[in-house]
């Protein structure tokens, strides 16, 4: 299982080669702004998990698009 932070504003892009499994955790902890972009193969499976955890005026956004 892969985790990577979110901190401020950022685009991740993952490939995924045919047949390749990943587990990628996202986590956020105060305001954030994340693009993530994925390309998967043919038989290819990606499990994300999104974790955020803002107070006060925290905004948190996250876009993601699959193809």
């Amino acid at each position: 299982m892969e985790t990577i932070l979110l901190k401020g504003a950022g685009t991740h892009e993952l490939r995924l080669s045919a047949g390749e499994e990943r587990r990628v955790v996202f986590l956020a902890a105060g305001p954030a702004e994340a693009d993530i972009r994925a390309e998967l193969a043919e038989r290819a499976r990606l499990h994300l998990v999104l974790l955020f955890a803002g107070g006060d005026d925290d905004r948190i956004r996250a876009r993601i698009a699959v193809r």
